[in-house]
């Protein structure tokens, strides 16, 4: 996977160290850790509802960086970035940003961000995943392969579109860049002792009340949950993009891989090693040797 970030900033002698205390909104840091397509779009645009969080984005997604250094040709330091970028989407509960495992480990890599004081086992974390890996992984594919990862139009829910062309390969390449993905971020999360709360895409979408509370008791934020917010998160959603055939895609390619698939969600779920997982995964049907696995 190569490095978003080594054009991005200036190197300096020192990374950036995430604040971490509860004596100041300010100086208080919590991040949600997530995979691709698991929701976490969803996530952001309900926190941001409630008064007082500020907004919870992928700020060091560098399709968000880039524009915004543009804006700001004065910042060149990742130091110069964070406190730009925090003084306007602090809230009450200090300053929150999404990251998926890929982006966390370049910011490591390069000495861009501490790695010990960002996974400090005393800073509110949340670990965002999926339980559906196949459907994560095609709504990944789709999104890479026709370039288009939203649509918040009105229209969007009742607009058909051509399926990109994909194969099984692409698939299966998705659905174990993830697990690569998960293992990256969980063997972190042992050496670290950090205990993330762990929320899922299904838990937000069967019940949002109960999934930000638990978030906002975490950040110390419980009493945010008014019944007006509950009514306003109602109907709050992300209209879906509709692709021709992708459900009847999904259905065969469950229906031809099923052994492989419960082999692959068994040991997800028993947070198996990621080799462990390919070798089993290479006594079924899975095409595990013409696979493309992301990894960092």
């Amino acid at each position: 996977m190569s490095n978003p970030y080594s054009s991005l900033f200036l190197r300096s002698q020192t990374a950036l160290v995430l604040p971490n205390t509860n004596q100041d909104a300010f100086d208080r840091t919590f991040v949600i850790y997530i995979t691709g397509r698991c929701g976490s779009t969803l996530l952001t645009r309900l926190l941001t509802k409630l008064p007082g969080i500020g907004c919870v984005d992928e700020f060091f997604n560098e399709d968000f960086v880039k524009p915004y250094l543009s804006r700001n040709p004065s910042i060149s330091t990742i130091q110069e970035y964070f406190s730009h970028i925090r003084l306007t989407e602090t809230g009450d509960a200090g300053f929150g940003f999404q990251i998926d495992p890929g982006r966390l480990s370049a910011l490591f890599n390069t000495g861009l961000l501490d790695e010990e004081t960002t996974l400090s086992s005393s800073r509110p974390s949340v670990w965002m995943t999926r339980n559906d890996i196949c459907a994560q992984a095609l709504s990944y594919v789709i999104a890479k392969k026709a370039h288009l990862w939203h649509d918040f139009s009105a229209e969007s829910d009742r607009t058909s579109r051509d399926m990109p062309q994909l194969n099984d390969i692409d698939l299966w390449s998705e659905i174990f860049s993830i697990l690569y993905s998960e293992r990256w971020m969980q063997d972190r999360f042992r050496r670290h002792a950090v205990q993330p709360l762990s929320i899922t895409y299904e838990d937000l979408i069967t019940d949002r009340a109960a999934t930000l509370q638990k978030i906002l008791v975490l950040l110390g934020q419980g009493d945010k949950l008014s019944e007006s917010f509950l009514e306003d998160i109602s109907d709050a959603g992300i209209s879906k993009l509709r692709y021709d055939g992708k459900f009847l895609l999904l259905q065969r390619f469950r229906e031809e891989y099923e052994i492989g698939i419960r082999r692959v969600e068994y040991l997800r779920n028993e947070r198996a090693s990621f080799d462990r997982i390919i070798l089993e995964a290479s006594t079924t049907n899975i095409p595990v040797s013409s696979l493309s696995i992301v990894k960092f």
